[in-house]
């Protein structure tokens, strides 16, 4: 809360930054103003329920930059986006408690692993034995699929790279049904198929040649793809991402949860998909599914942009949570897992239910981290 407040004194300059971006225009000062005491009073509220509003604090100086600037319609942008998250979350104010569900953040250890390629998209087997991730872009080196042994719950044992399943493109986002199948995404063979979701069998940290999944679930379009996908525990259902890319800034314009289930040896998308994932898809980009082994509980990843100067950029992630009664009905509203900060991806929960896994960026490169339920 100290620091909190030590960040929200810095956030008083800002009455100085808009004077000083329309000191012509008393109207335009006088609505900002408001507008800012308005966001503050939120802010106090929230960290005063011991909820982490350090990502709605930096938006808020961002707006101020731009203020300084001149730039007055990006700063009030920026400051409105962040009223209307502000407000949309009052909601989760009275459910305190449940936030507080999962606790800090404990980073991951893979011995034997080099730390300089990164470390992203976790996956933990639907055994709990194994660990599955790709590396990140590195010059131009792009993501390997790899794989590592459970020491406990915050040290796994390096393996390798998982044998045959890495080409000269990216090769990312595993996960692995019980009966050890493979799914995973790569562009390697996009500008043909205008497919990326490829499966094959996994057996001792190799897998079988792997194969394009049959179905309707990629978009078939140039532009559109399928940048992320689970597969169920039990094999029979695909949850996946269809996105739309932006390829003025090479960053999804568009981001989607859909769910496809298995019949005759493919994957056919649900007539009811956009049903069940109403609550969830939204004006922003959700992707990187992940689901208990019952698939009542869904975990993803929810990003934010901005833009500002011509140039598009990522805002604010967040790794979101949504809960339903039974399989195949449709999920409920989701709500962020407050403890988890920073740009943050890539979800993935263990077998038990108690523990979740992502990736953070610290710095130039990606580790993995541990939250449990308390």
């Amino acid at each position: 809360m100290h620091r909190f407040l030590f960040r929200l004194s810095m956030l008083m300059a800002l009455t100085i930054l808009v004077l000083t971006g329309c000191k012509d225009n008393r109207a335009t000062v006088e609505r900002l103003e408001a507008k800012r005491d308005h966001v503050k009073a939120m802010l106090v509220e929230r960290a005063s329920a011991d909820e982490d509003v350090s990502s709605y604090v930096a938006r808020m100086e961002q707006a101020g930059t731009h203020f300084k600037r001149g730039e007055v319609a990006q700063g009030e942008a920026i400051m409105d986006a962040v009223t209307r998250d502000l407000e949309a979350g009052r909601g989760n104010m009275a459910r305190a408690p449940e936030n507080g569900e999962f606790g800090p953040p404990r980073r991951v250890t893979i011995e034997g692993y080099d730390e300089a390629q990164g470390a992203m998209e976790p996956f933990i087997s639907r055994d709990g034995r194994l660990l599955l991730f790709n590396s990140q872009h590195r010059g131009g080196t792009p993501p390997d699929l790899h794989y590592a042994e459970r020491v406990d719950d915050l040290t796994f044992r390096y393996r390798g790279p998982v044998d045959r399943a890495n080409s000269d493109a990216v090769d990312g986002a595993p996960s692995m049904d019980r009966g050890n199948r493979l799914y995973f995404i790569s562009p390697r063979d996009y500008g043909k198929t205008l497919a990326t979701i490829y499966s094959a069998r996994f057996n001792g940290g190799a897998i079988d040649p792997p194969r394009l999944v049959d179905g309707d679930v990629a978009p078939g379009k140039p532009g559109m793809l399928n940048m992320d996908a689970e597969i169920s525990a039990d094999g029979r259902t695909l949850y996946y991402c269809v996105n739309e890319w932006n390829t003025d800034h090479n960053l999804p314009r568009t981001s989607d949860i859909q769910v496809a289930r298995l019949s005759g040896g493919r994957f056919e998308t649900l007539a009811n998909s956009a049903a069940i994932f109403h609550a969830v898809n939204s004006k922003d980009l959700e992707y990187a599914p992940a689901l208990s082994a019952d698939e009542r509980e869904l975990f993803f990843t929810r990003a934010r942009f901005t833009f500002s100067g011509g140039k598009l950029s990522l805002a604010q992630t967040s790794i979101m949570v949504a809960r339903r009664n039974a399989s195949g009905q449709p999920f409920g509203k989701p709500r962020p897992i407050t403890s988890i900060t920073g740009f943050v991806e890539g979800p993935t929960i263990t077998p038990d239910g108690d523990k979740v896994y992502f990736h953070r960026r610290d710095g130039d490169r990606f580790h993995l981290y541990m939250v449990a339920r308390r």
